[in-house]
């Protein structure tokens, strides 16, 4: 079990956010790191300020954020992640967000990775 922190400041335009910013800190699990296979589920509170584009709202609230990471290396070089988020205001019932990433990180040298 580890502590983390975390910060945030994003645009969307699809989803007419101008700015969200938001900020939190958790606990993070690690249940399973092998050569072949990794995942961690974190859970975490943050506090988020979300100003929407073609309005002058802005959406200030406090959210209780579920993860869940997925690492498989493929090659010694080249690994590729599946990171899934529920993110939800813990008295609003359907007051919910979710999202699914899915990045390849292609590792130059020991410093520098590019990502996709």
């Amino acid at each position: 079990m580890d502590f983390e922190a975390f910060g945030q400041i994003q645009t969307n335009p699809i989803l007419k956010i101008k700015q969200r910013t938001l900020i939190g800190s958790g606990i993070r699990f690690k249940f399973r790191q092998e050569k072949k296979l990794g995942w961690v589920n974190g859970i975490s509170l943050m506090y988020e300020s979300e100003k929407e584009i073609d309005t002058t709202n802005t959406v200030k609230d406090f959210r209780a954020n579920l993860y869940l990471t997925i690492k498989m290396p493929i090659k010694e070089n080249l690994k590729f992640y599946l990171i899934s988020y529920y993110q939800f205001v813990p008295y609003i019932i359907d007051d919910y967000r979710t999202s699914f990433n899915a990045t390849l990180d292609i590792l130059i040298t020991k410093k520098l990775s590019f990502y996709i």
